[in-house]
């Protein structure tokens, strides 16, 4: 693996397969290991453990993790069909207060997260 696939995709990150363009033990649509089948979509589940493994950062900006995870369960709900009052526009909408020199998930990665949630509410309908 390259210093620049470890750097942006994690040292731990699965080597791709030159002949199937898929990591060992991925399944072979191509989505990443623990990406929600496209058939399917994210569940509640799902967005809770991808959220419990999102990096957190300290001394550049986040986001305030409290935020983060209040949102992250209302989202989890509305995945689940228990709770229908989340819209994707209200996903869309959604801000959280920055955080610097605190601890705060990585603004990127949530950002990632919540178009998946996007997406999948779209698809519910």
């Amino acid at each position: 693996m390259s210093w620049l696939t470890k750097l942006l995709r994690g040292p731990d990150a699965p080597m791709l397969s030159a002949t199937s363009g898929t990591a060992p033990g991925e399944p072979s649509s191509g989505a990443p290991a623990g990406a929600p089948s496209r058939g399917s979509g994210l569940t509640g589940a799902q967005l809770r453990a991808r959220l419990a493994t999102t990096p957190v950062t300290t001394f550049r900006e986040g986001y305030d993790k409290s935020e983060v995870e209040g949102f992250a369960e209302r989202a989890a709900a509305a995945l689940d069909g228990v709770d229908g009052s989340l819209a994707p526009e209200d996903v869309l909408n959604q801000r959280f207060q920055a955080t610097k020199f605190r601890e705060g998930y990585d603004q990127d990665a949530i950002d990632d997260l919540l178009d998946e949630v996007v997406v999948a509410l779209r698809a519910r309908g």
